[in-house]
């Protein structure tokens, strides 16, 4: 049986960063407790960690936007390596001024957070519940805080762009957690200042790419320092000291390769040193016998100026064959539906031009990104 050592994400940064490296320190399964987590599959879950393979560790749940969540053990060493590497890549000091909006109980928020603490850089977290209540937090921190570092998801920045005056522009703003349009940073650069750049990770490994101002925008970066990013057969595969070799509880066999190597899903190669993302590795969708890469849609619909944001799947109907959606939230409140065709026809074969759906707001994870496994 495990010993479960369960951190609650209403700590304040101190307390919640003391209690995690006591968990490590005594050799427990750490679990960081996600927020609104409600009690019956809290209950379940720590059955299952305390009955699971033994383990110790920092305990994460892959977020399961694209499929079925699942448990992810990452040891103090790997939490250690991934921390020390971010707070280099980031150049932070103790007199770094760092904002965190999402939540420290996801690997993300996590990750900054650790990397803050090993050089003891001032941390301010908005972890409100209410998205709304968090936002105006995060407002009224940024007319009052120069931060050296900001990180986000992109829907919060697009929110945060609804309401800009008097915003002090972070030297460096972050976003991470999906896929940052060009267009998003243009406008975080034209009506907030400051550069948005690009993060890149996942629960399995942490903090893998971190894109500086001076890098190309459609890039993701520079690999942190100790963390190495190889591309096989097309697809990215990261290394990092002591990294998990399985899943915990579930069948792992095609993520976890040999020396500490984590497939990652997703595309991508490298430029000049600099990676780039084409897209997911699984994501081609299939229509009439003929391939279609989802996010080659998404790029041509969010390239309309009515379009705020776009995702792009495929859906089984009831004869068994496949259509293509697009699932668009407007920029302004009117149809747009017919343009939007019009433009897709304009920009794509006949067979990438997809059913197009508008929606208020796009569904959503806890940690604020798009939850496609919703749509």
């Amino acid at each position: 049986m495990n010993s479960v050592w369960t951190v609650k994400n209403a700590l304040g940064t101190r307390e919640f960063v003391a209690s995690v490296r006591h968990g490590l320190d005594a050799g427990h399964l750490v679990f960081p407790v996600p927020p609104r987590m409600n009690a019956e599959n809290r209950t379940d879950l720590l059955h299952s960690l305390l009955h699971g393979p033994r383990a110790s560790g920092v305990v994460f749940r892959t977020s399961g936007t694209v499929g079925d969540s699942k448990l992810i053990v990452r040891s103090s060493a790997n939490i250690a390596s991934e921390a020390a590497s971010v707070a280099e890549a980031l150049e932070l000091t103790q007199n770094s001024k760092v904002l965190i909006t999402s939540p420290i109980t996801h690997s993300y928020g996590f990750g900054i957070l650790m990397a803050c603490a090993e050089v003891g850089a001032r941390v301010y977290v908005a972890g409100q519940d209410n998205f709304v209540s968090r936002v105006m937090y995060i407002r009224q921190l940024m007319r009052q805080t120069k931060f050296d570092v900001m990180t986000g998801v992109p829907f919060l920045y697009r929110y945060i762009l609804r309401q800009v005056k008097d915003l002090e522009p972070p030297a460096l703003s972050l976003a991470g957690g999906e896929f940052v349009p060009l267009e998003l940073m243009e406008r975080w650069e034209s009506e907030v200042g400051g550069p948005l750049r690009q993060e890149y990770g996942l629960s399995e490994v942490g903090i893998v790419t971190i894109a500086k101002e001076h890098n190309d925008p459609e890039s993701i970066g520079y690999t942190v320092p100790n963390c190495v990013v190889f591309i096989m057969d097309g697809e990215l595969v990261a290394y990092r000291k002591d990294n998990p070799t399985s899943y915990f509880l579930t069948d792992s066999s095609e993520t976890f390769i040999s020396r500490d190597g984590i497939r990652t899903g997703d595309r991508g190669y490298y430029r000049e040193g600099l990676l780039y993302l084409t897209g997911r590795k699984d994501s081609t969708v299939f229509i009439g016998g003929m391939g279609v890469v989802p996010e080659e849609v998404e790029d041509v619909l969010r390239n309309h100026e009515l379009v705020d944001e776009c995702v792009v799947k495929g859906r089984i109907r009831r004869d068994k064959s496949t259509e293509l959606i697009a699932y668009i939230t407007p920029r302004l409140q009117f149809n747009v539906l017919t343009e939007l065709k019009v433009h897709a026809r304009k920009h794509l074969d006949s067979y990438k031009v997809p059913r197009i759906v508008g929606l208020n707001e796009m569904p959503r994870t806890v940690s604020g990104k798009v939850d496609r496994s919703a749509l």
